[in-house]
């Protein structure tokens, strides 16, 4: 990250502290990435945004609201919404679920600001549904280098490289 990107976060300018920077928060958020990079780690993120898009005119529909291909069938993707002017308007992870069905995360803060900007471009008489399922659905990110080593024992699914690659979606 560039020193222009630091100062209009605001990051490193006079009077600002960022609580990375802050002596005391330092050795317990080095300790946490250690044990994840060697380890294993467990992050609640059931607060994200949850989305599901389905039916008829579904694919057609998110394809036109995304700056990248949308995932094969299993499959997971990063992609980006943006405004008409080409800007960055919120960031998706895309899951599909099958031919017309994807289940989208966003960011906590961003649930609502997203929900509605896809909803808003939905045209009339839409065969497909979009619903919000935030508060339906928790979720657990299992991360790590033993983190395939932890879920195998939580599941019969197969689930290595092989079998469960990265980027890789099951029901």
């Amino acid at each position: 990250m560039g020193t222009t990107a630091l100062l209009r976060n605001k990051w490193g300018a006079q009077g600002y502290t960022s609580l990375l920077y802050q002596e005391h928060y330092h050795d317990a958020v080095g300790r946490e990435v250690d044990l994840i990079l060697n380890g294993v780690g467990v992050a609640d993120l059931t607060p994200f945004g949850k989305f599901i898009l389905e039916g008829p005119g579904a694919t057609k529909f998110l394809s036109s609201m995304v700056a990248n291909t949308l995932p094969k069938q299993n499959r997971v993707n990063i992609s980006h919404m943006l405004t008409h002017n080409g800007k960055v308007y919120a960031e998706l992870t895309i899951s599909r679920l099958g031919k017309d069905r994807y289940y989208m995360v966003t960011g906590s803060g961003s649930e609502l600001h997203d929900y509605r900007w896809l909803k808003h471009h939905i045209p009339e008489g839409a065969e497909f549904k979009l619903r919000n399922v935030t508060e339906e659905m928790g979720v657990l990110a299992v991360t790590g280098k033993y983190s395939r080593d932890v879920m195998t024992k939580l599941t019969d699914s197969a689930l290595s490289h092989v079998e469960f690659p990265f980027w890789n979606v099951v029901k």
